[in-house]
């Protein structure tokens, strides 16, 4: 299912075009989805969309890689190298938060701290666009599905996506893309059902 991922460079591409502004990128993943490689060297017939569109969508225009964060990162299929991609494609540092930064986060107030990182990088962006993969959320959570241990839970990301919309209002919220979520997995499919909710009513609740 991973194919599914392909959509959110495009999607994103189309935002950014749209946007009469920086577009900010807040992405749930617990992985880098950041591998090394351009467009004009893909292998057209299996192009590796799902694992480099996090990194290629820093050279669109419009996309601010200053305004990108990624939410919950984690696991031994992030080698050693993934961070220093982002570095390098202008993706600050202190926004990457990995399972260490959760940890953290929930000692001291996940609500407050969702808040903290959120707004800063919403401010002056002309749109907001989520991204959140299923993988994000700790394998716990869905007996149909589970990718990694030590992940999000659901009323975590719910809290942050109800964040986004709330701060970017009406105008500047961009949308959600849900990435590589398997059929079967029901229970996963509601959970994201509800953070779409949490997101939109964010926007409803907005005074932007």
């Amino acid at each position: 299912m991973r194919e599914i991922a392909n959509s959110t460079y495009a999607v994103v591409k189309g935002v950014a075009a749209a946007a009469d502004g920086p577009v900010a990128v807040i992405n749930f993943d617990a992985h880098g989805d950041n591998q090394a490689g351009e467009i004009a060297d893909d292998d057209p017939k299996l192009p590796p969309w799902g694992g480099t569109w996090a990194r290629r969508i820093h050279d669109l225009p419009g996309v601010d890689p200053a305004r990108y964060l990624h939410i919950g990162l984690r696991g031994p299929r992030n080698n050693a190298g993934t961070i220093e991609r982002f570095l390098e494609k202008g993706v600050r540092r202190d926004h990457i938060y990995t399972y260490s930064d959760v940890v953290k986060a929930r000692r001291a107030g996940f609500e407050e701290w969702a808040a903290s990182v959120v707004i800063p990088v919403l401010e002056g962006a002309a749109k907001a666009w989520i991204v959140i993969d299923p993988d994000s959320l700790d394998m716990s959570v869905c007996p149909e599905f589970g990718d990694e241990p030590l992940g999000l839970y659901p009323e975590e990301i719910c809290w942050a996506a109800y964040q986004v919309g709330k701060a970017a209002g009406r105008q500047r919220f961009g949308g959600v893309a849900l990435t590589a979520i398997p059929f079967a997995a029901m229970t996963m499919h509601w959970i994201m059902q509800y953070i779409v909710i949490y997101a939109l009513a964010g926007v409803v609740q907005s005074d932007q």
